[in-house]
């Protein structure tokens, strides 16, 4: 079975970003394909092609596969590709005519070994593979390439979401409200950490499996991301498939030879296991702070009216 993963990403790259690369190298079950205008490294992990392009191109790209006007790509940014992320089968489609799943995930995560926590047998059973955003993989056929045309009632269409510079939620919300409409084989499990940008500690979703606690710990070793916790006085280890930083800014303290060990993962950072203290998981100073300043920019009756209706489908879907 191949599995492609299409990473469009224009701008600056997280400062773990090689981190990330090698979290991919591990999973060699899976083709990571990144499109950027970021030159960070000479060589790359063997399961990864980065295509340097810059967004214009992209955007040329877009309105040939979609049969779009150059005047409803007019103001669209790289920020507003999440919207069109379930639209890549057919975006990136000679890059993925010999796979059987394509998908894709955002670059602020770090993954373990996803294979140890998805059960491969169920994933070529099924159409749609995990039900968030972060990482998504669909089966390659015209059924599912072409699903996001499909109307919703009640919901933010395809054809909607066009015509609109603000993002709307359509890969995360109204994407698996269609696909759940039309009764797609979905399977996925939430064993990962998704980190809630409120907060100046490490909080995880209630969306995850995870339950969770105060005095949880994570870190990188050997391919795989753990978390460790106490648990009525006893130590307790998870394996989880990814961990998701969205909206943080964590320093990074370790070298490019320190990726052969373990890396901890904290509020204050990335620290090698010889820089790395229990001082190094007290909360943030300032992420809070910054998180509510930046959502509260820019804020239009129609962001406000898209979030309304996200919520509303986001409870239907829970």
């Amino acid at each position: 079975m191949k599995i492609k993963v299409v990473i469009p990403y224009f701008g600056k790259l997280p400062d773990y970003f090689d981190l990330f690369l090698k979290s991919c190298e591990i999973n060699s079950e899976i083709e990571f394909l990144i499109f950027t205008d970021q030159k960070v490294k000479k060589e790359y992990p063997t399961n990864v092609t980065v295509y340097h392009t810059e967004f214009e191109v992209l955007k040329k790209k877009i309105c040939c596969a979609l049969n779009l006007s150059k005047s409803a790509m007019k103001n669209f940014s790289p920020y507003k590709l999440c919207d069109f992320r379930p639209t890549y089968g057919l975006i990136f489609e000679d890059y993925l005519k010999d796979s059987d799943y394509w998908g894709y995930c955002d670059v602020d995560l770090i993954f373990g070994k996803i294979f140890d926590i998805l059960d491969i047998g169920e994933v070529a059973k099924s159409e749609r593979i995990l039900t968030q955003g972060h990482l998504t993989l669909y089966k390659n056929c015209p059924k599912m390439n072409h699903m996001f045309k499909l109307p919703l009632k009640g919901g933010i269409n395809f054809d909607k979401v066009i015509t609109y510079t603000e993002p709307c939620f359509f890969d995360e919300i109204f994407m698996p409200a269609i696909c759940k409409s039309q009764n797609v084989i979905q399977y996925g499990d939430n064993c990962f950490a998704d980190i809630l940008p409120q907060y100046n500690q490490f909080v995880v979703a209630p969306t995850c499996t995870i339950k969770n606690v105060s005095n949880q710990k994570f870190y990188w070793e050997n391919g795989r991301l753990l978390r460790e916790y106490t648990e009525s006085g006893n130590k307790m280890t998870d394996s989880l498939m990814y961990i998701h930083l969205q909206k943080r800014k964590l320093d990074c303290h370790y070298s490019y030879d320190d990726l052969k060990g373990r890396i901890y993962i904290t509020p204050q950072g990335f620290f090698s296991a010889s820089k790395y203290s229990e001082q190094c998981e007290m909360p943030s100073s300032s992420q809070k702070k910054i998180y509510f300043a930046n959502r509260w920019k820019g804020f239009t009756p129609r962001k406000i009216w898209i979030k309304i209706k996200a919520e509303k489908f986001k409870e239907i879907l829970s």
